[in-house]
């Protein structure tokens, strides 16, 4: 009977955040506009090898701010430039 729906959640494989990726940081109860950018600082990854959570880097202000954020309340905005250049060759 559960076969019979298919789950959408980690049924396809997406890239894994890397350190130096720029992220907009999803922040419940403000505007997507006000949502801060930050970049990626370290990359955690589960017993599976997918990276699930990520230290972020973010300056408020004057100040250099680090946060410990999962995934699925970050969106990649410049992936590193690594990644760049292998999907020129």
């Amino acid at each position: 009977m559960q076969n019979l729906q298919p789950r959408r959640k980690w049924s396809s494989l997406k890239r894994n955040l890397t350190i130096g990726d720029v992220v907009l940081t999803k922040e419940e109860g403000a505007h997507c506009n006000d949502w801060p950018i930050g970049r990626v600082t370290q990359a955690i990854k589960s017993e599976d090898g997918q990276v699930r959570k990520v230290r972020v880097e973010i300056i408020r202000g004057e100040k250099r701010k680090v946060f410990l954020r999962p995934v699925k309340k970050l969106v990649l905005l410049v992936p590193t430039e690594a990644d760049d250049h292998k999907s020129c060759s």
